[in-house]
């Protein structure tokens, strides 16, 4: 009888350590934590509110006091400005947006990221600010062309990843401004083919827009529209050159723009040649 007693003690005692040990709960019947009605439903319009369909800005859910508001793509801060300049702006800055979401074809929201450009307003410039180091332009003045260059470089960011190449992100800019490459650089490059002292004779083309302006331009002479230069920012947006290393090189923007003008790979190999001085004094 004893020896039974022992085995039993034994058994309850095992059990117990490895309740203890495994973590197992000794009430069988215990409730599930489940999502109090109310919440699921607060839930629910919050994703309602935030995954609506809209140009040039978003919908975002205040949790605090359970309301839907629109965020406009371009908030404007400027404390100095009266209503009327205020609203002469957020026309620019809406056209300027416009144009560069037309250049691009894609919409930044694509990356969850993007929840709008925030831009200040200071006496003679403007200053881009999110995730990322702040630019100035001083250019507000001069309409939507010149805002959309500069949209254009927040659109690289969030669409491709980074800038890229500084003379790309650069001749892109302009192209997308107003589709005119500065300094009839489309002619300017075939000097640069015939003569073997240009960049010697004329350093200045090494500045950063103008080695761009170089390689838009040619890429003009090779046939390049809006719509295969949209093409082409497709098909960088999906290699994500990117990921592992910051700036994508040239030969990654070159295949691109091969396949997008029917090109055979490495067809404008020749071209980073030619400019090469110029990408050089660019590199980043």
């Amino acid at each position: 009888m004893s020896f039974r007693i022992g085995q039993v003690l034994q058994l309850s005692l095992f059990s117990l350590v490895l309740s203890c040990t495994t973590g197992v709960a000794q009430a069988p019947n215990s409730p599930i934590p489940t999502v109090p009605p109310q919440r699921e439903i607060e839930i629910q319009n919050a994703t309602k509110c935030e995954t609506q369909k809209v140009v040039r800005g978003h919908y975002q859910w205040n949790w605090s006091d359970g309301t839907c508001f629109f965020v406009p793509a371009v908030s404007i801060d400027c404390k100095n400005c009266s209503k009327e300049k205020l609203t002469e702006l957020q026309k620019i800055f809406d056209a300027g947006y416009d144009q560069a979401l037309k250049g691009f074809g894609m919409e930044p929201y694509e990356n969850p990221r993007f929840r709008g450009l925030h831009v200040k307003i200071h006496e003679n410039h403007l200053q881009f600010g999110l995730n990322h180091s702040p630019s100035d332009a001083y250019r507000i003045y001069e309409g939507p062309g010149a805002i959309a260059h500069e949209i254009t470089h927040e659109f690289d960011i969030y669409l491709l990843g980074d800038h890229g190449q500084s003379w790309y992100a650069e001749g892109l800019a302009d192209y997308i401004d107003d589709g005119v490459i500065r300094k009839n650089a489309q002619k300017v490059i075939n000097d640069v083919k015939k003569d073997p002292e240009f960049w010697t004779k004329y350093p200045e083309w090494k500045e950063v827009h103008d080695t761009g302006a170089l390689y838009f331009g040619e890429l003009i002479n090779k046939g390049l529209t809006p719509e295969k230069n949209r093409l082409a920012l497709k098909y960088l947006h999906d290699t994500r050159p990117y990921q592992g290393s910051r700036w994508a090189s040239p030969k990654i923007i070159n295949a691109a723009y091969e396949k997008a003008l029917g090109l055979n790979s490495g067809e404008l190999d020749y071209l980073l040649a030619l400019l090469k001085p110029g990408l050089d004094a660019n590199r980043r």
